[in-house]
């Protein structure tokens, strides 16, 4: 029996010293506004639920778990309330992070972590909702051009009626 459980000791213990953190080798590419999913899993797959779990973009802390539930006194403020991880999946070494709402500010490295094993890296790409990149000057300039014909257009006009009343009118006094 004591031969039993110490073979199943070592056992978890060989699996944590093979365990691999993998995060994505390719950038996550997000809208301003959208929810992302940062992918981070263990591999193969193991039970983290008992075990600390820690996303950072550098120095801040993004979200932490620690002793079976989520931490958010320790969470960067940029972050509250936008951040979640699929604690029915941790069980299977799924240690994804979801992002909501996200801002152009979320942009950046980010590292996941399990302290007891190792880390991995995410890049989080963030590029603006189509049709808003023309920002504020091309917009100004699209409302000034569009006046500009309209005065044009009043002027061409208000021309042409002046110059038909002109022929109209000579013809009597030249005579």
């Amino acid at each position: 029996m004591y031969n039993k459980v110490l073979l199943s000791v070592c056992s978890s213990v060989l699996c944590v010293a093979h365990t691999l953190l993998i995060g994505s080798h390719q950038p996550i590419v997000a809208l301003v506004g959208d929810d992302v999913l940062l992918p981070c899993h263990l591999e193969p797959p193991l039970d983290v639920t008992t075990l600390s779990v820690e996303w950072r973009r550098g120095p801040a802390l993004v979200h932490v778990y620690r002793s079976r539930g989520d931490d958010p006194a320790s969470q960067d403020q940029n972050f509250k309330g936008r951040t979640s991880l699929f604690q029915d999946e941790m069980t299977r070494g799924n240690i994804s992070l979801k992002l909501t709402d996200v801002t152009e500010q979320d942009a950046g490295n980010y590292t996941c972590s399990v302290p007891k094993l190792q880390r991995s890296y995410v890049t989080l790409v963030v590029e603006p909702q189509p049709g808003r990149e023309r920002g504020f000057y091309a917009t100004f300039i699209i409302i000034i051009a569009a006046i500009a014909v309209i005065v044009l257009v009043v002027i061409g006009a208000c021309l042409k009626n002046k110059k038909i009343g002109k022929s109209q009118i000579s013809p009597l006094f030249i005579s």
